[in-house]
């Protein structure tokens, strides 16, 4: 079975000879592939020229689907178009006249459509503009700096509210700054550039921001400080306050949020205009140095953080106690006590005693105490009545410390002989009687010793040591 001209048939051999049959040749069929239809192609939208899009749009029409043929300068990525309208974007095109950029489309059966030349278009390139540095978003500068970058240089162009006498930008990046602005938000701000073929850049919008001013706080003040308490640590002067919540005075010059840096808190939130009295805390015992607080205003500007005077907090009375007594009975009439106490402060003294100490130390004190009713030495007498208490920087007052009973004498004991020693004796160790009208220690002079340390008031008897021959 062969194929003849478009024709089947079957030869059959016979006898030498060729018998064609069941052949029909048709002329026409044979033409197929010179009468296919081709695809037509028109312009429907040309690129608008001259253009600053680096990528225009082109519209034709198609009157079969079949694959996009790309001439001259023009390319796109659509290669394939579809029946009726197509519109392709063409790849990113250089500055210049475009005037030999044609489309054909082969349909499916290889045919190819007439040749479409774009009508002739140019490209400008645009500048292209972009923020390189914002303006603060909260600036109290009036006449603020503002930084952006150009592919081209040209005329500067400002709306919006800004202007500057920045009027030519360079290829790159420009720093401009904007003319005087009073208070407010500036938030349409907008800066073109026109290049030399007077291209106009897109706007670029300046990123929002604020103008205006700091408010201001005036110096605060703790208010419930009863001393002065110098932390050496510091070298700063410590209000001291027995209260876990202590006040402070704040000014304000505006309503605002309260902020707080350091260690210190509060449930306040909020200033309002003139004095405000502040409450901390409630804060634990110890010193705090690092205490500050602003006003925020309610456009967000914050004023400088202002320092709160340093004090420490002391909720613990102090605690005194005995160290050395007062020895009894004693001939000093300014007798010394010594004392300890917790912390420092102000001694206060009641009963029979005073001194001329009135401040304490943390540690151990030493006192001379005298008659508080004369104000001079104590008197021969019974002294049981003598308190002291400690009153520390934060008013806190230490339980009372009553000094134990002591004997003020100031007279000599007088002594009476009662027996004297037989003279002469042989006895190497007498006894000797004598009469006191004290207690007391006793003492020796001369040749003669006693074990006898101490005597009674009334008739005492001691035995010298033993003795040498001789008149003593």
């Amino acid at each position: 079975m062969y194929k003849i001209k478009g024709c089947w048939g079957v030869v059959l051999m016979l006898a030498g000879l060729c018998l064609l049959a069941s052949c029909s040749i048709t002329e026409q069929l044979s033409k197929t592939e010179d009468t296919g239809v081709r695809p037509v192609i028109e312009e429907v939208t040309a690129i608008e020229t001259p253009t600053v899009n680096m990528r225009p749009v082109y519209t034709f029409s198609s009157t079969q689907v079949g694959d996009i043929l790309y001439s001259g300068l023009c390319e796109s990525k659509t290669l394939r178009a579809v029946t009726g309208n197509n519109e392709i974007q063409l790849e990113s095109l250089a500055n210049g006249t475009y005037d030999t950029c044609g489309i054909r489309v082969r349909n499916e059966d290889g045919l190819e459509s007439n040749e479409l030349i774009m009508t002739p278009f140019t490209i400008l390139n645009q500048p292209s503009l972009a923020e390189v540095s914002a303006v603060l978003a909260l600036t109290t500068n009036q006449t603020p700096s503002y930084e952006f970058s150009t592919t081209q240089a040209g005329e500067l162009t400002y709306a919006g509210g800004c202007q500057s006498e920045t009027l030519h930008a360079v290829t790159g990046n420009n720093l401009i700054i904007f003319e005087t602005l009073s208070e407010g938000v500036y938030s349409s701000c907008t800066i073109t550039v026109k290049n030399k073929d007077g291209i106009s850049s897109e706007a670029l919008t300046v990123t929002s921001f604020t103008v205006g001013s700091r408010p201001n706080l005036e110096e605060a003040t703790v208010l419930p400080g009863t001393g002065v308490y110098l932390n050496r640590s510091f070298q700063e002067d410590y209000l001291v306050t027995s209260q876990a919540s202590p006040s402070f005075v704040a000014q304000a010059s505006e309503p605002g949020s309260v902020l707080f840096s350091g260690d210190c808190s509060s449930l306040m939130t909020q200033f309002v205009l003139g004095d405000n009295i502040i409450q901390l805390g409630p804060l634990d015992e110890g010193e705090y140095s690092n205490c500050r607080i602003a006003l925020r205003s309610a456009s967000g500007f914050t004023s400088f953080f202002l320092s709160i005077r340093p004090f420490k907090i002391d909720l613990t009375a102090p605690v005194i106690s005995e160290k050395i007594s007062i020895v009894s009975p004693t001939s000093n009439q300014t007798p010394s006590y010594v004392f300890s106490s917790s912390e420092e402060g102000t001694l206060r003294y009641e009963g029979d005693c005073t001194s001329n100490v009135t401040q304490v130390v943390s540690g151990n004190n030493v006192i001379s105490l005298f008659d508080r009713s004369t104000g001079l030495g104590f008197t021969s007498g019974t002294y049981s009545d003598c308190r002291i208490q400690v009153e520390d920087l934060a008013g806190l007052v230490s339980q009372v410390l009553s000094i134990p009973s002591f004997v003020i004498d100031v007279t000599a004991p007088v002594l009476t002989e009662l027996s004297a020693i037989v003279s002469p004796t042989t006895n190497m160790t007498p006894s000797y009687g004598f009469v006191s009208d004290k207690g007391g220690q006793l003492s020796y002079s001369g040749a003669c010793e006693s074990s006898a340390s101490s005597v009674v008031q009334g008739e005492n008897t001691i035995v010298f040591k033993s003795l040498s021959k001789g008149t003593l």
